[in-house]
Formats: structure tokens, C-alpha cells, sequence
């Protein structure tokens, strides 16, 4: 019966799991959506709705967790990167632009799932992995001026963003500041 379920929905499933989780994960959304639905089809009642409405809420619950693994996962990288010692060598206005540029990560860090994955993938190999455009073309296969473009891009977004950010601190007109 699930076999039947995705010949017919499988298609209308992934357009809409790639609107919300791009393209890169959709597939694998969708696996979890059917291995979630042979899980529950003893609870399917279809006096509550069509098979479409009860896949597309296990999609939805699917979408929802991938969301917070990856945001999950984030804090988790993150949080390594911050403990991780300086090797000695730093200079103080080194160490201060470092936890500044970790506050402004922190803040940042739910904005994330803005960019597109490969953008996020750049953006992170280079940020917090440490490698530079060539290594990161190199480690993606792609071209270092693509990286290097994607890159300048997601870090305009986030600049959006984080100044965004900056103007919601600010107190409401009349106020003083």
C-alpha cells in the first residue's frame, strides 16, 4: 500500500519538501516522510482525510525535525568551535574580534537556514572549518570563482540580516537612545 502511496503522491511530496528544505535534503525528507508512513499506517483513519492530507502532515512533522537537527547540529559545531582554544599566537585584538565574530555567529546562527545549502555549506567550510575558497572548490568540486561568488553572496544575505538585527535593537523613535 505505501509502494502504491508514493507511485501516486511521491512527485507532489518532493515539490513540496524542496520548498521547504531545498532541494539537497528533499530526498531524504521524503524517505523519512514513507518510512514514518509504513510506521503509522495501522493509525491512518481516513474518516479524518484523504492519504494526500495524512502524508503531507507526516511531511510537515518530517520538515520540523529536519529543521531543528540541523539547528541542532549548528549550536552543537559551534559551541566546539568557540571552546576550541587560540593556538597562542593571537593577539589581543585577534582574540577580541574572534569572540566578536562568535557573538555575531551566535546571533546569526538561526538565520542560517536563509541560505540556500550550498551557500551555507561555503560559508561554514570557510568560517568555521577554517578553509579558504580554493580549498573549499577543491572539497566540493567545484570551481574556485563559483565558491568564491557563492560565498560573497551569502555573506551579503547574512550582512542583510544581521543589520536587520541591528535596527530591531534600537529603541522606537522618541525614545531616548
Amino acid at each position: 500500500m505505501i509502494g502504491l502511496l508514493f507511485e501516486q503522491h511521491g512527485d507532489r511530496l518532493r515539490r513540496y519538501l524542496a520548498g521547504r528544505v531545498g532541494p539537497d535534503h528533499a530526498d531524504d525528507v521524503l524517505s523519512e516522510v514513507f518510512l514514518a508512513a509504513c510506521r503509522r499506517w495501522s493509525s491512518y483513519d481516513p474518516g479524518r482525510g484523504p492519504e494526500i492530507a495524512w502524508l503531507f502532515g507526516l511531511a510537515t512533522t518530517a520538515v520540523r525535525s529536519h529543521a531543528r537537527d540541523e539547528a541542532r547540529h549548528l549550536r552543537r559545531v559551534l559551541a566546539q568551535c568557540a571552546d576550541r582554544p587560540g593556538d597562542g599566537a593571537e593577539s589581543s585584538e585577534d582574540s577580541v574580534a574572534r569572540v566578536d565574530a562568535q557573538r555575531r555567529i551566535r546571533r546569526l546562527l538561526p538565520d542560517l537556514h536563509l541560505l540556500d545549502g550550498i551557500d551555507r555549506d561555503i560559508l561554514l567550510l570557510v568560517a568555521w572549518a577554517g578553509l579558504t575558497p580554493t580549498e573549499v572548490a577543491a572539497s566540493l568540486d567545484m570551481p574556485a570563482a563559483t565558491v568564491r561568488s557563492r560565498l560573497h553572496r551569502a555573506r551579503q544575505r547574512l550582512r542583510r540580516v544581521d543589520a536587520a538585527h541591528d535596527l530591531e535593537s534600537l529603541p522606537p523613535k522618541g525614545f531616548p537612545r
